[in-house]
């Protein structure tokens, strides 16, 4: 098993729902959902080192996250779901 099979399987193990390596280039940051952060839709704002304020800018989460090639993306699960409604961003194209 190599070592991202391994880093998975512990992600698995440990209760996430899924978990894929992902390249970096591909995760996009919106505006949008920085927004409803701030808002504090989901009551985390200020509270969490993996919520704004604390993670930063947009620009300084890109500059973080261009310093690797791939990621690992999981989920995990909540007791509660929270339902967010996402307008599309202004460059979004069909």
């Amino acid at each position: 098993m190599n070592t991202r099979e391994k880093v998975k399987d512990a992600a698995m193990q440990s209760g996430m729902g899924q978990a894929e390596f992902i390249s970096v280039k591909e995760l996009v940051l919106y505006p949008e959902i920085r927004k409803i952060c701030e808002e504090n839709t989901c009551r985390n704002y200020g509270t969490t080192w993996a919520c704004p304020p604390a993670v930063g800018t947009l620009e300084e989460c890109r500059e973080r996250l261009n310093r690797y090639d791939t990621m690992l993306l999981f989920t995990s699960f909540q007791r509660q779901a929270i339902r967010l409604t996402v307008p599309p961003s202004p460059d979004y194209r069909v």
